[in-house]
């Protein structure tokens, strides 16, 4: 049976004018970008969330060293809307885009967010069987 292998692309609508938000997600996150977008490669696990806690949509990056980056996105005058927050399977921040977009910031904490993702999965089994 085919199935659904990894995210291909995730759509948003975001305030301002794309090709400034491409330069700045260029120039300042340091992303690559095409005139489509932004191009991640990465082989982990990517996250849909479809429960909302606001009407906000927001992007969320994975970084290799969250307090370094901050660090680094302080120096260019990036607004931060959260600090870092540390929980057992990451570690999380907030900053602002240049036209009022959250992006959150995730450093991943690898075995143990592998196996909080098993065990959800695992439960919402159990639950909708």
């Amino acid at each position: 049976m085919s199935r659904i292998t990894d995210l291909g692309a995730a759509f948003l609508n975001v305030n301002g004018d794309y090709q400034e938000l491409l330069v700045w997600y260029n120039k300042t996150l340091g992303l690559a970008v095409t005139e489509y977008g932004i191009i991640i490669n990465s082989s982990q696990q990517t996250l849909i969330s479809l429960k909302r806690t606001s009407n906000n949509a927001y992007i969320n990056f994975t970084v290799d060293d969250i307090e370094n980056y901050m660090i680094d996105l302080k120096k260019k005058n990036v607004e931060i809307v959260k600090e870092i927050s540390n929980y057992d399977y990451g570690k999380f921040s907030q900053i602002r885009g240049p036209f009022g977009n959250i992006i959150e910031l995730f450093e991943i904490n690898t075995g143990n967010y592998e196996k909080m993702v098993l065990k959800e999965l695992e439960s919402y089994k159990l639950s909708h069987k």
